[in-house]
Order: C-alpha cells, then sequence, then structure tokens
C-alpha cells in the first residue's frame, strides 16, 4: 500500500510456505499476527515476513546464525541484526521462521492443536522481533504470561 512520497503505509505481513509436508493458513497467520502487533502498539506500518521451512531448512538457519546444530520450532532474525536491512526499511520487523513439523510433533507432547501451535511460535517469533527476551527464567514467564494474553484475543 502506497501513502504518498514512495512511503508504506499499513501492515506488511508476508506469509510464506517453503515446506509441503503441512498446510499452512496463510490468512490465519497473517490476521493473527496484525491482530498481536496492533495490541503491542507496534508502528502501523510494520514490514514482517512469517516463513514456515522444513526441519533440515530450520536446522541450517539455527547453525547459521546460533551455531546450534539441531531442528527447533521458531526462529526470530530481527532487522539490524543478522545482517538483515534495516537501514533500507525502517520499519522492517524481520522474519519469524517456523518449522511446522516440529510443532505438529509438539502438539503430541503439549496436547495442543497444530493451529494453536503455530500461532503460538507466530506470537512468540513477534515478541522477540519487538524486544522481548527469555534467557532467563523471570523474562521466559514474563513473555509466557504476555503470549497467553495475546493468543487469547483471537
Amino acid at each position: 500500500k502506497e501513502c504518498g512520497n514512495g512511503k508504506k503505509c499499513g501492515m506488511d505481513i508476508t506469509v510464506i510456505n517453503k515446506q509441503g509436508v503441512i498446510r499452512i493458513d496463510k490468512k490465519s497467520i497473517k490476521k493473527s499476527a496484525k491482530i498481536f502487533l496492533r495490541s503491542l502498539r507496534h508502528r502501523k506500518n510494520s514490514i514482517l515476513n512469517v516463513i514456515f521451512v522444513s526441519p533440515a531448512e530450520i536446522r541450517k538457519i539455527n547453525i547459521k546464525y546460533f551455531n546450534k546444530n539441531k531442528t527447533t520450532d521458531v526462529i526470530a532474525l530481527a532487522a539490524g541484526k543478522f545482517g538483515k536491512a534495516r537501514d533500507i526499511y525502517y520499519n522492517y520487523l524481520g522474519d519469524i521462521i517456523i518449522c511446522p513439523q516440529t510443532a505438529k510433533r509438539n502438539c503430541a507432547i503439549f496436547g495442543t492443536s497444530l493451529k494453536k501451535e503455530l500461532l503460538l511460535y507466530t506470537v512468540h517469533g513477534i515478541l522477540h522481533l519487538v524486544g522481548w527476551d527469555d534467557l532467563n527464567k523471570k523474562d521466559s514467564a514474563k513473555m509466557s504470561k504476555k503470549q497467553e494474553e495475546l493468543l487469547d484475543l483471537l
């Protein structure tokens, strides 16, 4: 959406499915991400990518950016870090990388639905991109509480 002077207006959320094993409801993810960002009172013209990948791909990303040779459920790559172009696109938050196959496995462990698990990873990634951390017990507890508050909006 153009607002004039080449500036974007409205949230620009792109959902990309790069894996072919699990069907992704792109509209639901996009709509939920907008709700989460609005609730967090984030800039109205935020740019965000939510990308669904295979276990092999998320492992490669985890190795490249975090030096961890393992599959994970979600990775948030913030703009301005990891070589992301924050200077070019001021409102670019970054990328949320999600592995739906890991989500499906976690559903069985935690007794949740795949939809809820994918939305949890989406909100978790958004919180990281807007500055939340879960590196210690206190911050992790705060972040979990905020995730639940945001998920309750849906």
